[in-house]
């Protein structure tokens, strides 16, 4: 099990809040339980300022220009997360079915998106 599947479970066990950084990597098993445990639209980090480095070595990570990496306010508080949702907007068209035309008013200026139980969650750029 990956390192980032065990904070998830670890911060929904305690009921705790905090901030993760994480790559942006939507076909991870983690990622769809890492957004429903978000409390606020995550801020993309920009991929220029390669903040990867490998520890003791002074080396930059060898992806640290190929990956995006997502500052995430998270909660294992239901009620911070449901609170958060329900002000999103929602997704009109049902998983595995192609969008309609008109479907979604406004997507995100970006392309980066994703939805959670029904609610569209854009993502910011940092």
């Amino acid at each position: 099990m990956s390192l980032l599947n065990r904070c998830i479970r670890k911060i929904k066990s305690d009921k705790a809040s905090g901030m993760m950084i994480v790559p942006y990597w939507p076909t991870q098993i983690w990622f769809p339980a890492l957004m429903e445990i978000v409390t606020d639209n995550p801020l993309v980090i920009n991929r220029k300022k390669n903040l990867l480095s490998l520890p003791h070595q002074g080396q930059k990570h060898p992806l640290g220009k190929k990956l995006t990496l997502l500052a995430c306010q998270v909660s294992g508080k239901i009620s911070k997360v449901e609170d958060f949702l329900k002000h999103q907007q929602k997704y009109l068209c049902p998983r595995g079915k192609i969008p309609r035309k008109n479907s979604v008013v406004h997507l995100s200026t970006n392309g980066l998106s994703t939805v959670v139980k029904g609610k569209l969650i854009k993502l910011k750029r940092l």
